[in-house]
């Protein structure tokens, strides 16, 4: 990034007033306009000013014009802002800002005093160099040396504990699997063989039963929670699970038992005299 300097009295050259007029302009954008060229040329123009390599297009979108292609530049040409002629420079008619060396004198100068002083910088660094302390070197390579050991511990006590476990699995591989108990699969029954069943156990135990409708009950009542028992557990075997249902049917069919209340007689105080 580049700053200059912008004389006060800038707003008052009779170079900048021509400019205004001549584009119509007030006061403060011709000063915006030259303001810009002069920030531009310190990054593009010659060591005189020279910008005979640009085009009226760079050069104009670089100070903010947007009118008429060419208007701006011959307007700076006017006003004696540039010298040359934008339509007919060449190597011997060059276009340049006018008065470059008054305006970038002070910018030449900052720029000499930074070159010099970023010179002697390196000059001194290079002659610094040498002379590092061999203590800080001995200390620096010891503490490399340290870490490239400890990571090395590390990487090789990382490459055993892979390989153990890479024997450990390739002797599981090659030791003879344990069987796994298979469960059979549960297959729910036909109303029909339940019906069968139920009254088969009815006939052993001498229960008087309707054998179809508890069948049709106990189907469609496991059907409904897909065959789980207590609503949990799958089922495995249907026929525990249908004398379980007909021992509980028995159990609610079977009469409450009521409590009989004995009633007590009455005493009266004169009991206890005669005992």
């Amino acid at each position: 990034m580049t700053f200059f300097k912008v004389s006060p009295d800038i707003i008052n050259r009779p170079e900048v007033c021509e400019l205004a007029r001549g584009l119509s302009m007030p006061v403060f954008a011709a000063v915006g306009a030259v303001s810009l060229l002069y920030a531009w040329g310190f990054e593009h123009a010659d060591a005189d000013g020279g910008i005979n390599d640009f085009t009226a297009k760079a050069i104009e979108s670089a100070c903010g014009w947007e009118g008429a292609r060419g208007g701006l530049l011959s307007m700076f040409c006017a006003a004696g802002i540039l010298d040359g002629d934008p339509e007919e420079r060449d190597e011997n008619n060059p276009l340049r800002i006018a008065g470059w060396d008054d305006i970038a004198s002070e910018l030449v100068k900052v720029r000499e005093q930074t070159r010099k002083r970023v010179a002697k910088h390196r000059e001194n660094a290079k002659n610094v160099t040498p002379f590092v302390s061999r203590d800080v070197t001995d200390a620096v390579t010891r503490y490399e040396t340290r870490d490239v050991t400890d990571a090395v511990t590390r990487l090789e006590s990382r490459e055993y504990r892979v390989e153990s476990r890479e024997i450990e699995s390739r002797e599981c591989d090659t030791a003879s699997p344990r069987a796994k108990p298979t469960r059979a699969h549960f297959i729910a029954p036909q109303e029909t063989e339940v019906a069968q069943y139920m009254q088969e156990q009815a006939s052993q135990k001498g229960l008087r039963i309707n054998a179809q409708d508890q069948a049709e009950r106990f189907c469609d009542h496991y059907a409904s929670n897909g065959w789980k028992v207590g609503g949990k557990s799958h089922m495995k075997d249907w026929k525990a699970s249908a004398r379980s249902w007909l021992r509980n049917d028995f159990t609610q069919r079977q009469p409450q038992k009521q409590e009989q209340t004995v009633q007590k007689p009455m005493r009266f105080a004169s009991d206890n005299l005669y005992g």
